[in-house]
């Protein structure tokens, strides 16, 4: 995807030909890159505003010019042109100016103004541009116009818009807009916008290797749904389902769909879908995600570190107390568990109970049992503290061994590595200079956040490794319904039951074409795990134990996720352990 350094280094010949089109593609990818960025940025600290998230002096040089140069293509259009007769690139820059009136960032260039988006959104819809039918939809599924949302919607699936395709699959899969339940509907509608899936538009490709991998078993999917679209099962390839799954899961992890990533992550990493054990591809997918903000990454590259890999990489503790602070300053209760466990045993830190059972504390705030097992169990007339052996032993049974059942399993099945080991010292400079990328974002995240959480005291001789119908009517200017962060779930299920809830493509993660870092369904909670609790003073650790709710939440007007809706994802046959 384009940088601020491909972008500025093609300034300067976009500005000076004369040449339309490039100039709107490249006005374009800039707002794309300022929506990736803010995107990222509130994700790895949810306190910054937005304005405030865009620090690159680069990138406001980027705006300045791009802002202008769509607004030129659109003043030079003359007011009594008819829609349909604008060209394509007139018509993408009606859309883009509409998604600049529709926000309040860049109020210098241009005023917030619904009422003014709405109409460039419709010109654009009706000149060419396809994406205007899906804000056309979205903006009266805001006000709860749902019949002129529908009709809008409707419209883009006609013309093979893949957002509008993806919408409305999610509508008949979940009977919503007015619609109801029907897979059968759904799933062509599914497949197509997976089919079409881009860097822009990824979700789809993602939802539906889920629906494959039967995660939605809360709906009731006819099997001739799905087996019409697969290939017929071969020797080569005996599983077709899982195959398809699998691709189009890995389809929207090469799309850099965080989701998608910490999904294809876990596969590497347990030798499911069809993937081999892969110690190193999976620390890269994880890190992929980690650097977009994804905490279950996070939680997952600090249980990778701190037991390291055999053959590939040897632990760092370091990394592993990193990458589960920055986890636990996003308010992930498993996270904040994980600190308090690290503190007290002594992992990548001087082993320090009073830091311990703060983070315990904050861990059992937001639910999590084993949090309270700790700290009754050191808050007793005896205090039971966990040692290092019992560390160890925790480690090898709860961790090492499950790995080693993965790695002779895909060993048996004939599966190797992608990522051929080569030794821990060459593996281990991979897996450290790939760790560092993750650990780039969370720089950035720990200083501005302090006040969430406890201060840890990092262990003094670890360092960081250096690696044409009549004109749509408006919407109605009544309050809309909020663009922002879902409601976090409950709990921190693997990643194998990850079916992230994205029933509304059109903002967050930088998807969908501009969107200003508005998080919205697309927020990527994880459903809960449905793990019974465990876990008592009496144990020293709780294996089995569940996950607790995260800190920040906020509540739209209506559901758009499917933990809002109700859904989890089926239990898993190898629960993990919080920590392990």
């Amino acid at each position: 995807m384009p940088t601020v350094e491909s972008l500025t280094a093609a300034a300067s010949s976009v500005a000076s030909q004369d040449n339309p089109p490039r100039q709107l593609t490249w006005s374009r990818q800039v707002l794309n890159l300022v929506d990736r960025t803010i995107t990222l940025e509130t994700a790895l600290n949810p306190s910054i505003d937005q304005a405030h998230a865009l620090t690159e002096p680069r990138l406001h040089a980027l705006v300045d010019q791009a802002i202008p140069q769509i607004m030129r293509q659109c003043e030079a259009v003359p007011p009594s042109a008819a829609p349909g007769s604008l060209p394509p690139h007139i018509a993408e820059a009606f859309y883009l100016r509409g998604t600049l009136a529709s926000s309040s960032l860049f109020q210098e260039w241009v005023k917030k103004d619904l009422r003014q988006s709405f109409k460039d959104f419709e010109t654009a819809a009706r000149s060419g541009c396809h994406i205007g039918w899906f804000r056309i939809g979205r903006d009266y599924e805001g006000v709860q116009d749902i019949r002129r949302a529908r009709d809008a919607f409707e419209r883009g699936v006609r013309l093979g818009e893949k957002n509008c395709l993806y919408r409305m699959g999610m509508a008949q899969l979940q009977g919503h807009l007015e619609l109801p339940m029907n897979p059968e509907l759904a799933i062509p509608l599914l497949k197509q916008a997976a089919d079409d899936a881009d860097t822009e538009s990824p979700q789809a490709a993602y939802i539906l290797g889920m629906i494959l991998l039967g995660e939605f078993a809360h709906i009731e999917i006819p099997s001739l749904a799905l087996l019409r679209y697969l290939p017929r099962p071969s020797s080569s390839n005996p599983d077709p389902r899982q195959t398809e799954a699998r691709r189009y899961i890995e389809r929207a992890a090469y799309l850099c769909y965080a989701p998608a990533q910490t999904k294809i992550a876990w596969a590497y990493e347990f030798a499911r879908m069809g993937c081999p054990f892969d110690p190193l591809l999976s620390v890269q997918f994880y890190s992929l995600a980690s650097q977009q903000g994804e905490e279950e990454a996070d939680m997952a590259l600090s249980k990778w570190f701190l037991c390291g890999a055999e053959g590939h990489f040897e632990k760092e503790e370091y990394l592993a107390y990193t990458f589960a602070e920055k986890a636990a300053r996003k308010g992930l209760a498993n996270a904040e568990f994980a600190m308090g466990y690290y503190n007290e045993v002594g992992v990548g830190t001087k082993a320090d109970i009073g830091m311990a059972k703060r983070w315990y504390e904050k861990a059992a705030q937001h639910n999590n049992a084993d949090a309270l097992a700790r700290l009754r169990a050191l808050s007793s007339l005896h205090p039971e503290s966990l040692s290092r052996t019992q560390h160890e032993s925790i480690t090898h049974n709860k961790l090492v061994r499950k790995r080693t059942q993965a790695k002779d399993s895909s060993a048996a099945a004939g599966r190797r590595p992608v990522v051929a080991p080569t030794g821990t010292s060459d593996g281990g400079r991979f897996a450290a200079e790939v760790a560092q990328n993750g650990l780039a974002a969370s720089s950035r995240l720990m200083a501005p956040v302090r006040s969430n959480g406890p201060s840890p005291a990092p262990y003094p001789s670890s360092s960081p490794p250096q690696v044409q119908a009549q004109p749509q009517p408006m919407p109605s200017q009544a309050p809309r319904p909020s663009q922002s962060q879902t409601p976090p779930s409950s709990g921190r299920p693997s990643p194998a039951s990850a079916a992230a809830p994205l029933p509304v493509p059109d903002a967050g993660r930088g998807r969908g074409r501009f969107h200003f870092g508005r998080k919205s369904a697309e927020r990527n909670q994880l459903p809960q795990s449905s793990t019974p609790p465990s876990g008592n003073a009496g144990k020293p650790i709780s294996l089995d134990g569940p996950s607790g709710a995260k800190t920040a939440s906020s509540n739209p007007a209506a559901p758009r996720t499917f933990a809002e809706m109700g859904y989890h994802s089926q239990a898993l046959d190898d629960k993990e352990c919080i920590i392990m």
